[in-house]
């Protein structure tokens, strides 16, 4: 049951205004040294991108809606909930992260009360979090609530190199969020890129890292540099196989868009290095360009798969595809392989194409192929 909102609203200013006035009277109301105003976006509840975090994270991640039940014990429809993400900017020595968790429990007991008293029902993620710690089992480190991931779906920002939120004030950012069930405009993403306001100078995953505006740091070069995975590299390659894949329409099950493994791809070929590998290509600024893995395909003796090749759009017809391929059927020879079995899809005809030129042979659809989606088959033996 969605409460009524009292009369203590100024009917002649804007909701939203009203909103994130009393957000920041919460706000000055704590010692906040170091931190200035908050910047305030809103997200839709029934948004899709929080059903493609819970499906990428695993059951343990809520949606909007699923967090609201944690609290109030009913799950209310999600187009009736607004995620209202709050970003802090913060100074580096200033802010330390005992002292921020103390600081954003008692905003968000302030803030829950504030909304409360006006009749509006609500839940802070992080108070939910301090009280139900949950770990997924699919991503390492994630939970059951993503507040930078939430930003980033309230318009707020992109992600940096190391992942992090890269919010219109620079990377040095605090976030929380509340969930509302209220009907407010929604702000759209800033772009439908997740490192679009990244301009891949790489200072954030360097040893001396910096937290100023990326602006300070301008790209250096274009150079490509060819190497194994890194951590670091899983969100870009994720980003990299998922883009590849709906600019060609086959964001569908039965492709490797929905990979159990996609986001956390450095953890699964390192597994089992005898078996697997997965090479990277990268510009001196961190940005991967391009990506290809091997593992052992046990449905065909002495043969390993070539797995998730794909290269950013601008940066295609570079040679990255051929030397990525190279640099694979190499790994193949020195882990033992005598052959490599690819599985593509027709709409990749380009991708088909330099397959063919490089050698390998089209073949009749196996009876084991991986995904069942896939339509196009070939085989190379080395050697």
């Amino acid at each position: 049951m969605v409460m009524s909102i009292d009369n203590s609203f100024n009917s002649e200013m804007n909701l939203r205004s009203q909103i994130e006035k009393m957000i920041c009277d919460v706000f000055e109301g704590l010692e906040t040294d170091g931190l200035e105003d908050p910047i305030i976006g809103i997200a839709a509840g029934d948004d899709s991108y929080f059903g493609l975090l819970k499906k990428q994270i695993g059951d343990v991640h809520w949606t909007p809606s699923e967090a609201f039940a944690q609290k109030y014990g009913d799950a209310p429809d999600s187009a009736k909930l607004r995620v209202m993400s709050i970003v802090f900017v913060r100074e580096l020595r200033v802010v330390k992260e005992e002292e921020w968790e103390a600081l954003v429990q008692e905003f968000c007991v302030g803030l829950e009360r504030s909304f409360e008293e006006k009749g509006i029902r609500c839940v802070c993620p992080d108070l939910l979090l301090a009280a139900v710690p949950m770990e997924s089992d699919n991503i390492s480190g994630s939970s059951s609530w993503s507040q930078k991931h939430a930003a980033y779906a309230a318009g707020l920002g992109t992600f940096g190199l190391n992942g992090e939120l890269i919010s219109k004030r620079g990377i040095a950012v605090r976030i929380t969020s509340v969930i509302v069930e209220m009907d407010l405009p929604v702000d759209g993403r800033v772009s439908r890129d997740p490192f679009g306001w990244c301009n891949r100078c790489g200072n954030c995953t360097g040893k001396d890292q910096t937290e100023l505006p990326c602006s300070n740091h301008p790209p250096k070069s274009a150079e490509i540099n060819y190497r194994q995975i890194q951590p670091t590299d899983n969100p870009q390659l994720a980003y990299l196989v998922r883009a590849g894949l709906k600019g060609y329409d086959l964001d569908i099950p039965g492709t490797a868009y929905f990979d159990l493994q996609l986001d956390r791809l450095y953890e699964y070929y390192m597994a089992d290095p005898v078996k697997r590998n997965y090479f990277v290509a990268v510009n001196e600024q961190g940005r991967v360009l391009g990506g290809i893995g091997i593992d052992v395909f046990e449905n065909l003796d002495g043969y390993a798969e070539l797995q998730k090749l794909y290269v950013a759009e601008d940066c295609r017809g570079q040679g990255i595809a051929s030397h990525l391929i190279e640099m694979l059927e190499e790994e193949a020879s020195r882990l033992g392989y005598k052959g490599i079995y690819i599985e593509t899809h027709s709409n990749l005809q380009a991708a088909k194409r330099l397959y063919r030129n490089m050698g390998y042979q089209l073949i009749e659809r196996p009876e084991f192929s991986v995904h069942e989606t896939m339509d196009t088959f070939l085989i190379k033996k080395l050697g």
